[in-house]
């Protein structure tokens, strides 16, 4: 909105670029340290809906900040590929944001953790498998 827009001028580091394709969008999320994925928990779909925006960030070796209340709360604590806030705490993210910087090892870490599991359990090919399995089971039934 508004307010983002007006905070990404008064610094340097942060760019609004606006609405984007998809395209576009994961090679802005390979070119970036981390990613931002807060969620409203008291939205039904935010408490419910595993975004798709979490998976590219795995793909991309790119670790998230999330927050609290939402599928990937779970997500983050089980594969370490990122940083939980609670919801609306500004001063708690720019804390974690602060502790970060400078932070290089910690956030590849991450973003390598988060690339590991998505091979391992995320990506279309375990996905395809996943899907195969509970199919032939339900045609079992």
């Amino acid at each position: 909105g508004e307010k983002v827009t007006k905070f990404a001028q008064t610094n340097k580091n942060i760019h609004d670029v606006g609405l984007v394709t998809h395209d576009k969008s994961i090679s802005y999320t390979l070119a970036s340290d981390i990613v931002m994925a807060l969620y409203d928990p008291k939205l039904g779909a935010h408490r419910k809906a595993s975004p798709n925006k979490a998976f590219e960030a795995m793909a991309c070796s790119t670790p998230i900040i999330t927050n609290h209340g939402t599928p990937l709360e779970d997500l983050v604590n089980d594969i370490k590929f990122g940083w939980l806030v609670p919801y609306g705490d500004k001063n708690a993210l720019k804390t974690l944001i602060a502790d970060l910087t400078g932070s290089v090892k910690e956030v590849r870490k991450r973003g390598e953790a988060g690339r590991r599991a998505f091979d391992s359990g995320y990506s279309w090919e375990s996905m395809e498998k996943r899907l195969l399995k509970l199919y032939a089971e339900l045609l079992e039934q």
